[in-house]
């Protein structure tokens, strides 16, 4: 089965051999990268309203924020009691949001290097 290729814009001032490997990545490889870039970037919107929301005091009873929380409830579970949160005059400051935004981050960047290693280890061999 022939393998077809992406090929993306190369940087003028990249090294050669650098340019090449990074810019010729199998389809299936383009394809991962832009799932990745695309769940995670969902995951920051989710993360951010809901700061957003909490720290504004919006309203919980309307269907928009209690979808955001529903949903980023899910997200929020294993940095629920890193931090402790704080309230003043109905806005509530969740520090434990920021954890979730800097670890989901770091996860995204690690799939991306994986990806990027299991490619060039494979088109080297």
């Amino acid at each position: 089965m022939k393998k077809t290729t992406v090929t993306k814009k190369v940087k003028q001032n990249a090294p050669a051999s650098e340019s090449n490997q990074e810019n010729r990545l199998p389809n299936s490889t383009f394809i991962a990268y832009q799932i990745n870039n695309f769940v995670f970037g969902l995951i920051a919107i989710f993360l951010s309203l809901r700061f957003f929301f909490k720290l504004s005091s919006a309203n919980p009873g309307t269907w928009i924020v209690q979808f955001v929380y529903s949903v980023s409830d899910v997200l929020m579970y294993p940095f629920q009691y890193i931090f402790p949160t704080r309230q003043v005059d109905g806005s509530i400051f969740e520090w434990s949001v920021f954890a979730a935004l800097i670890l989901y981050s770091i996860l995204s960047w690690a799939i991306s290097k994986f990806l990027f290693i299991t490619t060039t280890a494979s088109s080297n061999s």
